[in-house]
């Protein structure tokens, strides 16, 4: 019939059957092959739209054969049969290959992923442990503050250095707000991926 090989030496060169009334075109099926090879193609990788054209000009090659009543040799047939088993095995020998390279792709962005989070919980410890020498600091100066304050006495050094803490106290802050946004980024990042 149209669009399917003719001839039992045909049957099964890209499906691996042997008929069937269920059973698709074996050009169809290898067309399809084609497109699922297309759609999954890594980036930068060799096209297989050649292939695909080069499968279709066949199919219509063999199409427009069977719609001709003259015979061809026997001899030519097995050529060409043994030309396309030879092609069908190098798609099916390149497909495993984009395979391979798809699962190692896929195991390199979970590694990358675990890698991304168990980062992430160190930077969250680090942050924990600089909050709670932050809060020391804080209540430390609070405490001398407050001391000054009832004194009164201070020399003019002392004043000048609680200054000073009080300053480090806001840079302190401030660079614990910058890692605790830097950590969520991460945060945010990993759960994309």
């Amino acid at each position: 019939g149209k669009g399917s090989l003719s001839g039992a030496k045909f049957n099964g060169l890209f499906s691996g059957s042997n008929g069937g009334s269920t059973k698709l075109s074996e050009w169809g099926e290898a067309l399809r092959y084609i497109r699922l090879l297309m759609a999954v193609q890594v980036e930068g990788a060799p096209s297989w739209e050649k292939v695909r054209s080069t499968l279709e000009q066949l199919r219509q090659r063999y199409e427009h054969d069977e719609e001709q009543v003259a015979p061809s040799t026997d001899t030519a047939e097995d050529a060409e049969v043994a030309k396309l088993q030879n092609e069908a095995r190098d798609l099916n020998r390149e497909c495993e290959q984009l395979r391979f390279r798809l699962s190692l792709e896929r195991e390199a962005r979970v590694t990358e992923r675990v890698r991304m989070g168990a980062h992430g919980e160190a930077l969250d410890s680090d942050l924990r442990r600089d909050e709670a020498r932050l809060d020391t600091v804080t209540k430390q100066v609070d405490t001398l503050r407050e001391r000054a304050l009832r004194h009164q006495s201070l020399q003019r050094w002392q004043v000048f250095r609680a200054e000073e803490l009080l300053q480090d106290l806001v840079a302190a802050k401030r660079d614990l707000s910058t890692q605790r946004s830097a950590c969520q980024q991460l945060r945010e990042k990993a759960a994309l991926e």
